[in-house]
């Protein structure tokens, strides 16, 4: 009986040995595992030390009192300061009381409650002065208790003084843009996306999403007649990368006709291929109008509204020699008014204009639009008959004279009726320059004086 007791007991210890064994090498397991994750914890750990120590930005630690408990390399040399100079020392400390007490205190309080707060502010520090900061206080929880905040502050005053740069630069360039009525524009040349600034809609009339795209608007806008000619012209500048320069005519809902005059460059890529086109528009309607009515003024008589002295013998010159070119007849006439003294005399100078402005409605209504006319002296006007032989000049000579012959000028009370001596020469092949056909003009017109005015001679 002692025997088989003992037997059982051995059994039930070599039992719980193998047990023991088994728990035994269980644990080394868990204690290994444990090693290993304490290795790769240190690990992590080392590695987030050495990114918090290397990166640039200001990473500190900062405790329920506002202590600080850890700072990176970056904060030290900010500062310029120690750990020991700064490591359980307050924020109003190393900052400044008045910074704390105006900004910092209330983001580390929000972050302490569990807020993750994101701010961007310029701030005035001891000794940097002012720097412009990003900065995100991340609260840090430790059995479910915020017990720290880690503060990330991204010095981005560089880059901060750079964009206010841009933005003055971009405020002085749409003040420029607005006073010069300039708008910018973009064409994106790979995806064909178009880009208007506010003063391009203005200066199209175009509202914002009133066409399906800012091409339709664009096409829209545009005179039909200069269409064809505006985008052929666009597509050689985008194939040949040449400055693309014109003007060309809009057409607003009003039916208004406005000049506008486009400038733009074609951008490429490292391939040389274009890319982006840019470029401005301004309104040059105004301008276009002033230049019209400046050489009108300097070209124009100013009482009769036909050609001035200069501007006659320019043009006599240029059909001279694009009759001498082609080889084509003219015929010129010297017109003079017949006894003019004696209509200013009798009915007043103002009366006396009212019959040279007669007179010019007369020609420019019996001469051709072909024919050059203009008004070189006081009561003396000259006409060039281009493409017209001797014969059809006399004819038309004729008929001019008959026609004031048979008007009478209606003002200031008065009836008053004139008439005319006309001169006239044809070109001839010697004629080289303009004065032997002037002079030739001027011999014929003094012999219509002569022979007793109101009538045509030739010479």
């Amino acid at each position: 009986m002692t025997g088989k007791t003992s037997e059982l007991t051995l059994e039930a210890a070599q039992k719980r040995v193998r047990t023991l064994a088994t728990e035994l090498e269980a644990l080394n397991r868990r204690l290994d595992e444990q090693d290993r994750e304490q290795r790769r914890a240190r690990s992590r750990q080392i590695r987030y030390e050495r990114i918090i120590s290397s990166t640039p930005d200001l990473i500190s630690l900062v405790d329920g009192e506002y202590r600080y408990r850890m700072v990176n390399d970056a904060y030290l040399e900010n500062f310029r300061l120690t750990r020991g100079d700064i490591l359980n020392r307050t924020v109003a400390d190393i900052l400044g009381s008045k910074l704390f007490r105006d900004v910092v205190k209330r983001l580390l309080d929000r972050a302490l409650a569990g807020e993750t707060v994101r701010v961007e502010t310029w701030i005035d520090l001891p000794e940097q002065g002012r720097r412009f900061f990003a900065t995100t206080y991340h609260p840090v929880s430790i059995d479910g208790v915020v017990e720290f905040v880690a503060v990330d502050s991204h010095d981005m005053t560089e880059l901060k003084r750079k964009e206010e740069a841009l933005q003055t630069t971009a405020r002085r360039l749409d003040m420029a843009t607005d006073a010069g009525n300039i708008g910018i524009w973009e064409r994106d040349l790979a995806t064909d996306e178009n880009y208007w600034d506010k003063k391009t809609y203005e200066l199209y009339r175009v509202e914002p999403g009133e066409f399906g795209s800012i091409y339709e608007a664009w096409r829209a806008r545009i005179h039909p007649d200069d269409f064809p000619e505006v985008e052929q012209k666009l597509a050689e500048c985008i194939e040949t990368k040449e400055r693309y320069e014109m003007e060309y005519r809009l057409v607003w809902p009003d039916d208004d006709i406005r000049i506008i005059r486009v400038a733009g460059t074609v951008q490429t890529d490292e391939d040389g291929s274009p890319v982006l086109l840019t470029g401005v528009n301004w309104d040059v309607t105004e301008h276009r109008r002033m230049e019209d009515e400046l050489r009108l003024l300097a070209s124009t008589d100013p009482l009769t509204g036909a050609s001035n002295r200069r501007h006659f013998m320019g043009r006599l010159n240029d059909e001279l020699e694009r009759c001498r070119r082609y080889e084509t007849p003219m015929v010129l006439l010297s017109l003079d008014i017949d006894h003019f003294k004696d209509i200013n005399d009798t009915f007043g100078h103002p009366a006396g204009d009212e019959v040279l402005k007669d007179l010019v409605r007369l020609c420019t209504r019996t001469l051709r639009t072909t024919d050059v006319f203009g008004r070189v002296g006081g009561e003396e006007f000259l006409a060039a008959l281009t493409q017209t032989g001797l014969a059809a000049g006399l004819r038309t000579a004729e008929r001019l004279r008959r026609n004031i012959e048979r008007h009478a000028v209606s003002t200031h009370g008065h009836s008053i009726s004139y008439t005319i001596s006309i001169g006239l020469t044809q070109l001839q092949a010697a004629d080289e320059t303009i004065d032997a056909l002037l002079h030739r003009a001027d011999e014929a017109l003094y012999k219509a004086k002569h022979n007793g005015r109101n009538r045509v001679e030739i010479a």
